[in-house]
């Protein structure tokens, strides 16, 4: 590797010559493509129809961006199995006060949703759709599933939503 001339000092100190290092290729993603979903997201969510705009996932445009990650399989899930029902329920009651306590501190990007079944609790998270997080494709595809699931909320479709942004 031979690094252009303006990161040759922050190569020097983050790397060592003579040792070997994974290096992965990141295909560049669009950056208009990617503003104009954020701004696809933020007019479905001023437009939710009121009996949507009720529920906690519609407090933001952020909360919206991720319930709908979650809901179209974007997400990572962890399910605990609890002794008993009571046991879950406090599980349950504890992961979803820790939610909204993230969202108290803005740490928002750890949205997620807590569903219990039973004695089994399962804690589902947004993937991060963050250039290193997520692929050019995978993005795409997430950005698609997502848009077509928020303006079937509005009762649109993913392509007027887009125009109309």
């Amino acid at each position: 590797m031979v690094p252009l001339g303006r990161f040759r000092a922050r190569c020097a100190e983050a790397f060592t010559i003579g040792e070997f290092y994974r290096m992965t290729a990141e295909e560049e993603r669009s950056w208009r493509s990617h503003r104009h979903y954020f701004a696809c997201i933020f007019d479905a969510w001023l437009n939710l129809p009121e009996s949507a705009a009720l529920e906690t996932w519609a407090q933001t445009s952020e909360h919206l961006r991720k319930y709908a990650l979650i809901k179209t399989g974007w997400h990572d899930s962890q399910t605990y199995a609890c002794e008993s029902k009571a046991e879950a329920l406090r599980l349950a009651t504890a992961l979803r006060a820790q939610g909204e306590l993230a969202d108290y501190h803005r740490a928002s990007r750890h949205y997620s949703i807590v569903v219990m079944q039973g004695s089994l609790v399962t804690l589902y998270m947004a993937k991060s759709q963050s250039v290193r997080a997520m692929g050019k494709n995978d993005f795409q595809k997430s950005k698609d599933d997502v848009l077509n699931f928020v303006a079937s909320l509005s009762g649109t479709t993913a392509d007027k939503l887009g125009s109309a942004a």
